[in-house]
């Protein structure tokens, strides 16, 4: 099984980004892949804005793409609400939407389809977009009379909770939230982590139990300690049940610094070791647009742009 991961430039500039920290941020995720234990010797990484396929493939894409189907998808107002640190999508209309964002998931049908990808990882948030992968690819199939094309794509589900906002329980946790307050990174300091637990948003109640409607805050980080664990949240709720919501953090604490100490180290080399790095992800680049233009030729024949 041939494994791609990419770091998508292309979709972060849907919304305005700093051309500087969004150059610094591709480098240190491109780090992050890297420090996680993924090996490129048996997996391909690279930066998708080098794949100058991806960009095509989604124009043909566009123009099969039902309009319809994409105003019909709620991702775009959501990704605005996170961008401006809204609590809600109500605050959110037709007058900030740029076309780049409401084509998104298109782009992402053909990040998935230019590697004729058969399994992908996928977010509670993004089964719509997988299903619209599903739709442009029979489409095509259907366009070019070769039914084995390209073949359906099936998501893998993580059997995790979503995590939520630490700041604002009933939001999902992201990564794209300019308050740093509100989310946990990977590549955060133990001086970091702690000034995020502590000051995540919990309730005035003092006893700890699992409630995600009625104590989204505390149930979040029950739900955050349990993935870390990997203990049943059973096997959580049962050790703080006569404990307080100061003991909760402060286990939690400690273990998201255990948790993540080996991987800081790796990435903190790994950021200082740039030239080897760019190495990678430059001949994973290649070795991706050799894929990538080969399923593009193939489609560009069949609708008479060869």
């Amino acid at each position: 099984m041939d494994l791609y991961y990419s770091i998508v430039g292309l979709h972060a500039i849907t919304l305005p980004r700093d051309p500087l920290q969004l150059k610094k941020e591709r480098f240190e995720m491109m780090c992050v892949l890297l420090a996680i234990g993924l090996d490129p010797a048996h997996c391909c990484l690279f930066n998708q804005d080098q794949v100058p396929a991806h960009s095509e493939m989604a124009w043909i894409l566009n123009c099969i793409a039902p309009v319809g189907r994409l105003n019909r998808m709620t991702t775009w107002k959501s990704q605005i609400a996170t961008s401006k640190n809204s609590n809600s999508l109500s605050e959110v209309d037709d007058s900030m939407l740029h076309l780049g964002l409401l084509a998104y998931p298109v782009l992402q049908s053909a990040d998935i389809l230019l590697y004729k990808s058969t399994q992908v990882p996928v977010g509670e948030d993004q089964i719509q977009h997988l299903e619209l992968t599903k739709v442009l690819a029979k489409a095509l199939n259907k366009q070019t009379k070769n039914k084995n094309l390209f073949p359906l794509p099936q998501g893998i589900y993580t059997r995790q909770s979503k995590i939520l906002n630490l700041r604002n329980p009933t939001m999902k946790m992201s990564k794209s939230n300019p308050s740093d307050l509100t989310k946990i990174l990977i590549t955060d300091t133990p001086e970091e982590i702690r000034k995020k637990i502590k000051s995540a948003v919990t309730d005035s109640i003092e006893s700890i139990r699992y409630d995600p409607e009625n104590r989204p805050g505390i149930s979040n980080l029950l739900d955050i300690y349990q993935s870390i664990s990997g203990q049943e949240l059973e096997q959580v709720q049962r050790r703080f049940q006569d404990k307080s919501v100061v003991d909760l953090k402060s286990e939690l604490i400690e273990l998201l610094i255990e948790h993540f100490r080996p991987f800081n180290a790796e990435f903190s080399r790994l950021v200082n070791s740039r030239e080897d790095v760019e190495k990678i992800y430059l001949a994973g680049s290649q070795k991706a647009a050799a894929v990538a233009n080969l399923t593009l030729s193939q489609v560009k024949k069949h609708i008479g742009l060869d």
